[in-house]
């Protein structure tokens, strides 16, 4: 008979994961797979199964797709999800159940850390509406461009941990104002506006990870004058 337990597992799968599955049929019991919407573990033998063959995040976490969503809900999915499929959980199981829990979790987790992130949930769903960013793209707003060597400059010229918290507050603020305009463009089905704040938005990004390496080198330097 089956556990209170395991049914209380195979509901939160069911309820948390509704995606087509790669697999033609399921590897423990042969059961068609073709076409058919299922979950993290076949619905008699309760084997996991192979990752989906579409990379549908926001269905693996059974969230609307939408640039803007509730994070903590995300996160706390994540972990019910990975409290079932988990290796460690596998560990004394056949080879392919190992096989199989080891690329669920691992897709689960390229799942979250891709939407957890504003800028990679953006370009994802960009992605999905067959829109591209490609990398080294350059920008042709020439207001824009030369905003952006103005603070690459600001980031060089920067000689003090308060320079550079100041520039990386600059920095994230614009970031906000670009992720505002994202959401109202999408909001209103504008998707070349979106692509448009999402490329400024990455731009701002490189620029934030080099203050954080600044900071990072000034930490290291103020460590070694101390010794």
């Amino acid at each position: 008979m089956q556990s209170r337990c395991t049914s209380r597992i195979l509901s939160g799968a069911s309820r948390l994961l509704s995606i087509r599955c790669n697999s033609s049929s399921c590897w423990k019991c042969g059961l068609s797979l073709r076409n058919k919407p299922f979950y993290l573990f076949c619905g008699c033998s309760y084997n996991v199964l192979l990752p989906p063959y579409a990379d549908d995040y926001f269905a693996v976490f059974g969230i609307a797709r939408s640039l803007e969503i509730e994070t903590r809900q995300l996160t706390a999915r994540f972990r019910e999800l990975q409290n079932l499929i988990h290796p460690d959980k596998f560990s004394q199981k056949c080879q392919n159940e190992r096989i199989h829990s080891a690329q669920q979790s691992a897709f689960v987790n390229r799942a979250y850390k891709t939407l957890l992130d504003p800028l990679s949930r953006g370009l994802y769903l960009l992605a999905e509406h067959g829109i591209a960013i490609t990398e080294g793209e350059i920008n042709t707003d020439i207001d824009f461009m030369s905003e952006m060597m103005e603070l690459n400059e600001l980031v060089a010229d920067a000689a003090s941990n308060e320079d550079v918290k100041q520039l990386f507050t600059t920095v994230m603020d614009k970031m906000q104002l670009c992720w505002q305009s994202a959401v109202k463009a999408h909001s209103t089905g504008d998707m070349d506006e979106v692509r448009s704040s999402l490329v400024h938005m990455r731009y701002y990004k490189t620029i934030q990870e080099r203050l954080t390496e600044k900071t990072s080198d000034h930490l290291a330097e103020h460590i070694s004058t101390s010794k």
